[in-house]
């Protein structure tokens, strides 16, 4: 089989053509799974306020899942967020709580008690939800937004 010149430039021309392209998916892809991470630590969320209670808790209303002793300044997670990375100890920062927003540390997971009724009826296992530690059950209860935004930072601390 023959090839001619003019093939050859033909070919030369394509490849020429196809190389930058190919690092461009290359950089396209890369920016992809940037951005795939980046999700895992950024969440729409339901936040809730939770007190010291004992039927708030699984056992010792002052002590929370972590073992730390409740404080402000501290947040629960639900248990499907801590088997995505937002584990114990790490920061968070809140926004779109109003006078609420700013950085917590997770201590403490949701108690399954705690599960909210879906748009059937029935109640679910939490699902991007996080309750903010508030000392008296009337001050939780005046804590409820949803569609906050939350950012996992760094690492824990």
């Amino acid at each position: 089989m023959k090839i001619n010149l003019i093939t050859l430039i033909a070919c030369g021309c394509f490849m020429a053509l196809m190389i930058p392209a190919l690092g461009k998916v290359k950089g396209e892809i890369s920016d992809l799974k940037r951005e795939l991470e980046n999700q895992s630590r950024y969440k729409r969320v339901t936040v809730t306020g939770y007190p010291p209670l004992e039927k708030y808790t699984n056992g010792d209303p002052q002590r929370t899942a972590s073992g730390e002793k409740v404080r402000l300044g501290r947040v629960a997670v639900c248990p499907s967020m801590l088997k995505q990375g937002w584990t114990f100890f790490r920061k968070i920062y809140l926004k779109g709580t109003g006078k609420y927003d700013g950085i917590y540390a997770i201590n403490d997971l949701l108690n399954p008690k705690q599960r909210v009724k879906g748009k059937k009826g029935q109640f679910e296992k939490c699902k991007n939800r996080i309750d903010i530690y508030q000392h008296t059950e009337e001050e939780a209860k005046q804590i409820f937004f949803e569609n906050a935004e939350v950012v996992l930072l760094g690492e824990s601390s």
